[in-house]
């Protein structure tokens, strides 16, 4: 089987595979040549595929189609995309986020002897991208990539808080939302109402909202050109928790929120 939309393989090319996984293939070579090179013409990309010139040319359209790769008008060589571009500084945002975050969070577990986590917004879920366990026999355990209902969870409600009222409106058009225990948030005004009181603490709980057992206190990273990137957390069962103590945490989270915001480039 072939795939017409990024261009069939004549005989003696080299396809390093058939049908989809040939194309595809192709088209992260072309992707990757980039990374030495500013721009390549359709010559170019078929001397080092292997290809004919019109397969070649097929892969390049496919891809401007889908906007990774731009023709120059002039030259008509291929450069870099919006989406390639958007998809690298995300990739580059997301490092620089972990790397300074990271120190961050191995002091927080330290102070707290509980565990600590990076999450980031992704539609209306926050995912796991750093975590570092607690010292305690009994400990809340992340994995990377988790995700969760971002108004269900301490990091998701501190990330929401420091949206825009048109960011927030956007995501949650709806005046209900989901639950998943008789704790969670099950309406928007409930919601607009705890995000007030978490911008006016610093800081925000989950208290057995996604789950029985748990509870999360939870700060947002703010960047100084990008708003806010993502937040921190400090997860526990909720067994260990007091007031005084989740006042404690609560200072905890913001200060390594702010160390990580600040370290941002």
């Amino acid at each position: 089987m072939r795939d017409s939309s990024l261009g069939d393989s004549p005989a003696g090319e080299n396809t390093s595979g058939s049908g989809v996984t040939g194309s595809v293939g192709n088209a992260l070579k072309i992707l990757l040549m980039f990374g030495t090179v500013p721009a390549v013409r359709v010559a170019d990309v078929a001397r080092e595929l292997g290809v004919a010139r019109s397969t070649a040319h097929r892969l390049l359209a496919t891809l401007e189609h889908h906007r990774f790769v731009t023709q120059q008008v002039k030259s008509k060589a291929y450069e870099a995309g919006p989406v390639l571009l958007e998809v690298g500084l995300r990739v580059l945002a997301d490092l620089d986020l972990k790397s300074v975050a990271r120190p961050q969070l191995e002091r927080l577990s330290d102070v707290t002897s509980e565990s600590s986590g990076l999450l980031v917004l992704e539609g209306r879920d926050v995912v796991v991208v750093d975590f570092v366990p607690g010292s305690h026999r009994l400990r809340v355990v992340e994995r990377l990539g988790d995700r969760a209902p971002a108004h269900l969870t301490a990091a998701g409600k501190a990330i929401l808080a420091a949206l825009n009222p048109f960011d927030f409106r956007r995501l949650y058009p709806s005046e209900t939302l989901p639950a998943v225990t008789p704790r969670s948030v099950q309406t928007r005004l409930e919601l607009e109402e705890e995000l007030d009181q978490i911008r006016r603490n610093g800081y925000a709980f989950n208290r057995e909202e996604s789950g029985d057992g748990s509870v999360g206190i939870a700060a947002a990273v703010v960047h100084r050109n990008d708003g806010v990137v993502g937040a921190v957390t400090l997860a526990l069962p909720i067994s260990r928790l007091n007031d005084d103590l989740g006042a404690d945490f609560g200072a905890s989270v913001g200060e390594a929120a702010r160390r990580i915001g600040t370290g941002l480039p």
